[in-house]
């Protein structure tokens, strides 16, 4: 089967979870085409972890459309990193924490580019960023678990999280199904509908953080694809549970 084949079959299959993809791409796409004005720490940690997203969640459509189920649920994993962290910092109970875990996030930026690195930088760009982050105490953030736990989302990362972990990690129980055929399939259709769907999930708590700061988005429409997307998510699971 050719690759526009399978590209075919694929969207044939799953035509609502492409759609819900797109749509979501498509009404974000706005908050990533706009200029960037200078923001202070805060600000300007939620529009790298927004930016990011974006790249990873149409990343995830690229290699769903190839087949390729393991680096979809790699991107996936990302994706629902980038929002929990996203949450962390903009969701933080007192504007003091957000400023805080936002400084934080950038210092550990700032000491981890080499000299030479810096040394790309505008002279008053770099002077700015070793006075803004003076001071500001070196350490990695909490565990991935107590992060999501302080957004209320523990669940997603039992069940969720763990998942999208082990498929990164090459633990995939797939591999089972793929060895036990001849030659072993390089483009496979299982999971490519959740995937896509989970991943604008993701995306979508992102851009909820962002919205909260920027007020871009129409936040009626952001909360019904927020919506769209965790009803999908129920049926599927209710789908699941009635054919297991």
């Amino acid at each position: 089967m050719s690759l526009a084949d399978f590209k075919a079959g694929l969207h044939a299959q799953f035509p609502e979870e492409f759609t819900l993809h797109r749509e979501v791409a498509l009404f974000l796409e706005p908050g990533i085409e706009a200029p960037r004005a200078p923001n202070p720490p805060l600000l300007l940690v939620i529009d790298m972890l927004f930016v990011q997203a974006y790249k990873a969640h149409l990343s995830t459509l690229v290699a769903a459309e190839l087949g390729h189920t393991e680096d979809a649920a790699t991107l996936c994993r990302r994706l629902l990193e980038l929002g929990i962290v996203a949450g962390y910092i903009g969701l933080a109970q007192t504007e003091q924490l957000k400023r805080e875990r936002a400084r934080r996030y950038l210092a550990d930026l700032w000491n981890d580019l080499p000299e030479q690195g810096r040394a790309r930088l505008p002279e008053n760009s770099r002077l700015q960023w070793e006075q803004t982050l003076a001071g500001v105490p070196r350490g990695a953030f909490p565990s991935f678990q107590k992060m999501f736990s302080e957004v209320g989302q523990l669940g997603t990362y039992r069940e969720d999280y763990s998942l999208l972990s082990r498929i990164a990690h090459g633990a995939s129980s797939d591999q089972l199904i793929a060895y036990g055929q001849n030659p072993v399939p390089v483009r496979a259709p299982w999971h490519i509908g959740p995937l896509l769907v989970f991943a604008s999930r993701y995306y979508l708590g992102t851009a909820v953080v962002w919205n909260e700061h920027f007020r871009t988005f129409d936040q009626a429409r952001l909360d019904q694809l927020v919506l769209k997307a965790a009803e999908w998510a129920t049926k599927a699971a209710q789908e699941e549970e009635n054919a297991g």
